[in-house]
């Protein structure tokens, strides 16, 4: 960088991933969250059916499960920097394709190629992390990603709320597309594009198939990918849950779903320095379970709202649940991912936290079909509950204090 290169106080110098990861990583947030109060409704102009909404809203997780596996191979020939821009561009082409899709079908094609560039984007920025931080440092680095993400999501649904109001719902799905032009073209100037830098194995090894990873670390992909698989199902049945239950069950607008999402990403992001630091200070799991533990108890009270002070408190405590947890997942994976198939075992453990991302919606959208959206809510405290089960008795603490 040169030696001006400088944002405030920050000496990018001092500080070398401000730019390649982090800015990037909360524009994405940003483009994500301006969508949440936004993608549900929308969708429900094609059709009032809610299992409709499931089915379109997992296209994005959809595609994200597509294309990990393909992303954590393809690092080890093209780099962190290639993927990441193959990543954006994709998610900007998509987005806009949204402000003209005429039907639930179109929507759902956008959704699953914006969900693949996502997965493009993951998985490289998740490389990126694992190889430049230490065991011992690692939870607060990744805890910082997860504040900003979850800063990103806090601002993010304000803007997609009032913009959607003020200018059509299609219109922020255009915004979302020229918001995140802007992060390819910082990751285009200010990533490394040597190979070596961005933790691409170069030397002349032999490369591990996807079946011989899964083979070597089975065990831990079925315990902790199991933790996994759970944590990210609550987390991705938030922002489906809730604007739905506004809408349908309380009758909220999309201005006022905009606003308790962004309060409940308030209380999300404030959290993520003592995330980090109970993570590397005491351990992985003393943020993971308490964690999950609020969330579950937060979703079996959602049933219980009937107007938005009360759906503003629980999403606020589900907030406050999901801050504790800043980065967990992101952490756990990294500690377990060997140096020598880095990539392909991200790319697995990315493959089934999107697993989650996927169920989620399909969860709510089936369940509120044929039962109620209340029925939906208590099937995820389900799921947070079981997960709490599953770190509790069944998978180890992976922080070594010594590193």
């Amino acid at each position: 960088y040169p030696p001006s290169s400088a944002i405030g106080n920050v000496n990018l110098r001092e500080h070398p991933h401000v730019l390649p990861f982090y800015i990037p990583s909360l524009i994405l947030a940003f483009s994500q969250g301006m969508l949440i109060p936004v993608l549900p409704l929308y969708i429900l102009e094609f059709d009032t059916s809610l299992w409709l909404v499931g089915i379109v809203l997992s296209g994005l997780p959809l595609g994200m499960i597509c294309g990990d596996l393909p992303a954590g191979k393809l690092l080890k020939y093209y780099g962190q920097k290639r993927i990441m821009q193959a990543g954006f561009v994709g998610f900007c082409l998509a987005n806009g394709a949204m402000y003209f899709s005429g039907s639930a079908g179109e929507a759902l094609i956008c959704q699953f190629f914006a969900g693949f560039s996502i997965a493009c984007i993951g998985v490289s920025r998740h490389a990126y992390v694992a190889e430049q931080s230490q065991t011992s440092k690692r939870g607060r680095a990744i805890a910082m990603f997860g504040g900003l993400n979850r800063f990103g999501r806090f601002i993010g649904p304000i803007a997609g709320g009032s913009l959607g109001t003020l200018y059509g719902l299609s219109f922020v799905f255009l915004c979302v597309g020229g918001v995140c032009l802007g992060a390819f073209v910082i990751v285009t100037c200010y990533m490394p594009a040597k190979r070596q830098e961005m933790g691409v194995n170069t030397a002349k090894q032999p490369s591990l198939s996807l079946f011989e990873v899964i083979k070597l670390h089975r065990r831990t992909l079925l315990t902790a990918g199991t933790g996994q698989l759970f944590a990210q199902t609550i987390r991705a049945a938030r922002p489906v849950i809730i604007p739905l239950f506004g809408s349908q069950i309380i009758g909220l607008g999309v201005a006022e779903i905009g606003i308790i999402v962004g309060a409940a990403a308030a209380f999300d992001m404030s959290l993520f320095y003592v995330a980090g630091w109970l993570m590397d200070t005491w351990g992985r799991k003393f943020a993971i379970i308490p964690s999950f533990g609020i969330q579950a108890v937060a979703f079996t009270l959602i049933p219980f709202c009937d107007s938005f002070i009360g759906l503003l408190i629980v999403s606020c405590m589900i907030g406050f649940g999901n801050g504790l947890g800043s980065g967990n997942m992101m952490t756990l994976g990294s500690d377990l991912a060997p140096p020598e198939s880095r990539g392909e075992f991200l790319g697995l453990w990315r493959l089934i936290g999107d697993s989650g991302h996927l169920t989620a919606p399909l969860l709510v959208g089936n369940i509120g079909q044929i039962l109620t959206l209340h029925a939906s809510a208590m099937a995820v405290s389900g799921v947070g509950i079981a997960d709490v089960i599953f770190f509790v008795f069944l998978i180890p603490e992976t922080l070594v204090k010594n590193d």
